[in-house]
């Protein structure tokens, strides 16, 4: 599976098909390349109580995802004055999500990882990413 089509599924399984914000997005789909054969990259960038995850491959596969009106962005402004993002499947994302979801392990770790994580309090589920053991079973 590649990385657009694992964007796409955890967008879909999300609650009211939208993430909201770029380190969930990143947080999920690091759960996802650690649990399953996805394979994509992420720079780390280690606070004192957390840990920040990017991805160029996943902000690219977001990005052609809009470009193909699978997903809508939604960009707020904070009370603090930083921009917050929200990824929401359109109509057209839900369908295709559908035609693509399978009885496969990897689709079945991907809506384990979502409904295990994707509420999860983001500071706690950074922390535990920065804490965890290399080989940390997330599931």
């Amino acid at each position: 599976m590649n990385v657009k089509s694992a964007a796409l599924r955890v967008v879909y399984h999300a609650d009211r098909h939208s993430v909201e914000m770029d380190s969930r997005v990143n947080a999920l789909m690091y759960l996802v390349t650690e649990s399953t054969e996805v394979d994509c990259s992420f720079e780390k960038q280690e606070r004192a109580t957390s840990i920040n995850l990017q991805s160029s491959e996943v902000e690219e596969a977001l990005s052609e995802l809009e470009s193909h009106r699978l997903i809508e962005t939604k960009v707020e402004s904070t009370i603090g004055g930083d921009e917050r993002t929200t990824y929401l499947l359109t109509d057209k994302g839900v369908s295709k999500a559908e035609l693509l979801i399978g009885d496969s392990d990897i689709e079945d770790t991907i809506e384990s990882v979502v409904s295990e994580y994707g509420d999860y309090p983001i500071s706690n589920l950074l922390n535990d990413i920065k804490n965890s053991e290399p080989a940390h079973e997330w599931l």
